[in-house]
């Protein structure tokens, strides 16, 4: 990540013409540009915070998708998140993303485990959430994972887990966990949030146990670390997922957890 810059809203885009392209990107059209930048100030953003592991032409922003930029600003005295659709989007609106996560935060399970950012406001061009200040899974499992104690990684795997099977109970379907490189965010202590629910569906078969599952010990690149670590043998734990993958319960969920080795840290 390179240098932060601050970018105040009341400033002039054409002094800029780069932020225009971030706020309205790739088209960068002035006006729809300038009519975005007055929505933003309206609903109380005050400031665009340019940084993140992802350039775009002049700048580093948090993330860029097919479908939208996602961009640090500051928002009623906090850091929050905006997530800008694309001018080439495939999809004209984002308010089915907007919907799934109202439904999930109204959950019991969100409000007591944190499965996804808060969503503050929406339009059918952006999302307004909270920030995950957390690094992708990936970068988890490349690097801190072999520096972390056998404890934390189980703790770890298991809210993981958790937090998967508890919206396979809300009955929303992620659609990327069986890829969920830029999907899933590990905060401080060993937390993570699962964000990026733009092909999410609450109609479709629930599969976000077995797809992180079948991920963290099939097709990660540290599946086999975290075999060995767990000392799992596959052959029982997949003929369980399997029945759970027709009928997702809590029964099934506590026998896989028991099977992996992971009862010990939390009473289910």
């Amino acid at each position: 990540m390179e240098g932060t810059y601050i970018v105040k809203l009341e400033e002039l885009p054409e002094k800029d013409p780069y932020i225009c392209k971030l706020i309205y990107y790739p088209d960068g059209d002035l006006n729809i540009c300038l009519d975005r930048l007055k929505k933003l100030e309206d609903i109380g953003i005050t400031a665009l915070i340019l940084e993140g592991d992802v350039f775009v032409d002049k700048y580093y922003v948090l993330g860029k998708g097919t479908n939208s930029i996602v961009i640090k600003v500051f928002h009623s005295n906090e850091m929050k998140v905006i997530k800008l659709l694309r001018s080439d989007a495939s999809r004209n609106t984002l308010e089915n993303e907007a919907s799934i996560l109202k439904y999930i935060n109204s959950s019991e399970e969100d409000r007591k485990f944190h499965l996804v950012p808060k969503i503050y406001d929406y339009h059918d061009w952006y999302l307004l959430l909270e920030y995950i200040d957390g690094i992708p899974i990936n970068d988890y499992l490349s690097y801190e994972l072999y520096e972390s104690n056998l404890n934390d990684v189980k703790s770890l795997i298991y809210k993981l887990l958790l937090k998967c099977h508890l919206l396979d109970l809300l009955h929303v379907d992620h659609g990327e966990l069986s890829n969920p490189y830029r999907h899933i965010l590990i905060t401080e202590p060993l937390d993570p949030v699962i964000i990026d629910f733009e092909s999410a569906s609450r109609v479709r078969k629930v599969k976000n146990l077995t797809s992180i599952l079948q991920f963290l010990l099939i097709s990660s690149t540290a599946s086999g670390y975290i075999r060995e670590l767990l000392n799992i043998n596959l052959e029982p734990i997949f003929s369980i997922l399997k029945r759970y993958k027709r009928n997702p319960s809590h029964e099934l969920f506590t026998e896989i957890i028991k099977l992996l080795g992971l009862s010990d840290i939390h009473e289910l």
